[in-house]
């Protein structure tokens, strides 16, 4: 990837910020950067493709460790909670890019592309990929659409599904297929689509396996292959991230945000939170570390 357009989009951007997510002018895609290390912690990224063109992140998910670096680019196959690490500084900040995966354009490509099957059948919501030479090359043409308000605007889409198209080619090709047909048509996929639409009632796992129309143990099973968590954890980390997202970025104040995201106990909402970030909601707002909103 072309580091110094990624420095000028960057200079456009940030305000002097020295951190930060802000939309590009094309509509799925969003830029990132960060001057500092920023330990493990816990986020949510939605589908998408995230791509690094400077510094580093490292991914952890239950017990797999990843890396994604300008050589690895992450694919986030379903909106997945997991732990992760970032390493930059001032004088190498992180840069990159999240490409959302929009399921009607990721739709489209399945109609007149068929990825090859996987080695392994096993199913992750998230997984990295080495950068091929021809993805690196709409990488950087997308790249530089960035800089162009008109060639946003005319070309900008078409390079997002061709990016996209790349990815069904990638190693991780298939599994996306699958995920992306099983989250419309698949009972797991109702029912992590129902927790992201109803996140803030009361959830049970006898409920969501209704939803998925599966036994309760079965479900469990699924689920858990699918997410690397459990539902209960699963519904549990979405809210909390969802909660800190109208922390930090809508300014609410906390006792609308817990509401919000379906808790009545104000401790328990404060104890679940401090758990899960490392600190307390009122620190959220301050802490260095920037949540990517869903």
């Amino acid at each position: 990837m072309y580091i110094q357009p990624l420095h000028e989009i960057r200079a456009s951007l940030a305000g002097g910020r020295s951190q930060g997510v802000e939309q590009t002018l094309i509509p799925s895609v969003r830029f990132f950067w960060g001057e500092q290390h920023v330990a493990r912690t816990p986020l949510v990224y939605p589908a998408s493709i995230v791509l690094v063109g400077q510094g580093s992140k490292t991914g952890y998910l239950g017990e797999s460790i990843f890396n994604y670096n300008e050589n690895n680019y992450l694919v986030v196959a379903l909106p997945t909670p997991f732990e992760c690490e970032t390493f930059a500084t001032p004088e190498n900040p992180l840069l990159g890019i999240i490409v959302d995966i929009e399921p009607v354009v990721l739709g489209n490509l399945l109609e007149v592309y068929t990825p090859t099957p996987p080695l392994s059948e096993s199913l992750c919501g998230v997984a990295p990929a080495v950068v091929s030479g021809s993805m690196q090359a709409c990488v950087d043409r997308l790249i530089a659409c960035l800089q162009n308000a008109e060639d946003c605007r005319v070309i900008g889409r078409e390079l997002v599904r061709e990016l996209i198209y790349h990815v069904l080619k990638g190693p991780h090709g298939a599994m996306l297929a699958k995920l992306a047909v099983q989250s419309r048509h698949n009972g797991t996929g109702k029912a992590i689509s129902f927790i992201h639409h109803h996140y803030e009632k009361n959830l049970s796992v006898e409920k969501l396996a209704c939803i998925a129309n599966m036994s309760p143990s079965v479900f469990h099973r699924t689920f858990k292959a699918v997410t690397g968590s459990s539902p209960l954890r699963y519904l549990k980390e979405i809210r909390l991230n969802k909660a800190k997202s109208l922390l930090v970025h809508e300014r609410l104040p906390i006792s609308t945000v817990l509401k919000k995201v379906g808790y009545k106990s104000t401790s328990q909402f404060s104890r679940e939170f401090k758990n899960y970030f490392g600190h307390s909601p009122s620190a959220a707002a301050k802490i260095a570390y920037s949540y990517i909103k869903q």
